[in-house]
């Protein structure tokens, strides 16, 4: 989970994204925090489409993604000029 907060906040979206896909690859079970982390990092580089595929995911696990998670995604969709995806 520390890789991938690091990853956020430098905006290293494909690695954000490929860590968090080894974690369940390794039958892990990536916290609230790891895919966050993963969906802010796509935000941060403009990568929309990436942000919602990483809420699919976070919201076909074990847990119900965060308000903060949500927010995240609808930022990607802002910056992407991408709104009907917001909602």
């Amino acid at each position: 989970t520390r890789a991938l907060v690091g990853c956020g906040r430098a905006a290293r979206w494909s690695e954000a994204v490929h860590l968090l896909q080894v974690m369940k690859n390794d039958q892990l079970s990536p916290e609230e925090a790891a895919y966050t982390s993963a969906s802010s990092s796509c935000t941060k580089a403009h990568k929309w489409a990436q942000a919602l595929e990483v809420l699919r995911d976070a919201r076909q696990s074990s847990f119900q993604p965060s308000l903060i998670m949500f927010s995240v995604s609808m930022s990607a969709c802002a910056r992407g000029h991408k709104w009907r995806h917001a909602l």
